[in-house]
């Protein structure tokens, strides 16, 4: 890719998915944070809590980090910032129109900040399901997820073992956290967020991979979070790509 965009001039893609900003209230429940200032909460156990608008600043400019380099060597680089707000779609109490109306605030947040840096490259914050439509309705998103959960053996190389010790890590990382209520410290949920994450990154990783070539990139790189181990797996799956930390 570097190759291709040095001696081509096309630019190289950078996906850098911006995650939503949850917290638990004081009945334990999941909500989300529009916006992206400090936001101050009670949690279930009475605590006084207060979520940075600085960290979520901070980790976006770390984020940043890689596309800023190649650009300071020369190589021409563009970047995309999903706001995964496809999130919202999944079967629970989050999926509102104001809901909606908190994510759009805080994608045109990120957005101002972003453009207060003055990058020397193009960079779009956007919405995920703009970009890339509803990954849950996709043939991409059906076909990983029913043939992980039927077959041991698969095409996709992620047996059902692997993916039930994915949710058993989700399900212990879940129960130690107090803020929660039951159900979201359940088995249960932690299984719908591994069966979702499942299939929304493999429709994701194709959809970014196809946003590349629409553009006539040179290549696609794409940022994961540390820890996002089983996501890298799934996302590695679409070839074509480059996924790093």
């Amino acid at each position: 890719m570097l190759y291709q965009s040095l001696f081509s001039g096309r630019r190289i893609l950078f996906c850098i998915p911006r995650c939503l900003r949850y917290y638990y209230d004081k009945r334990g429940e999941q909500q989300i944070i529009g916006g992206s200032e400090d936001f101050l909460y009670y949690t279930l156990s009475g605590k006084k809590k207060t979520k940075l608008g600085d960290v979520t600043r901070k980790e976006i400019l770390n984020e940043l980090t890689l596309p800023i380099v190649l650009s300071s060597l020369g190589i021409p680089v563009e970047v995309v910032c999903p706001v995964m707000d496809h999130e919202l779609l999944r079967p629970e109490q989050m999926n509102t129109q104001r809901n909606f109306r908190k994510i759009r605030r805080f994608t045109e947040c990120i957005q101002a900040f972003l453009r207060e840096q003055n990058f020397p490259f193009p960079i779009k914050v956007e919405s995920s399901l703009s970009l890339f439509g509803i990954p849950s309705k996709s043939v991409f998103f059906r076909e990983i997820t029913g043939a992980v959960q039927r077959y041991e053996r698969n095409g996709y190389g992620i047996t059902n073992k692997t993916f039930e010790y994915a949710v058993t890590d989700e399900y212990e990382r879940n129960e130690e956290d107090e803020e929660r209520s039951i159900y979201y410290r359940s088995r249960e949920f932690a299984r719908l967020c591994r069966l979702y994450d499942l299939g929304e990154a493999y429709f994701n990783a194709h959809k970014m991979v196809e946003l590349a070539i629409e553009g006539n990139h040179a290549g696609v790189f794409i940022h994961l979070p540390e820890g996002a181990d089983f996501d890298k797996m799934v996302f590695n799956l679409a070839g074509q790509l480059v996924v790093y930390s």
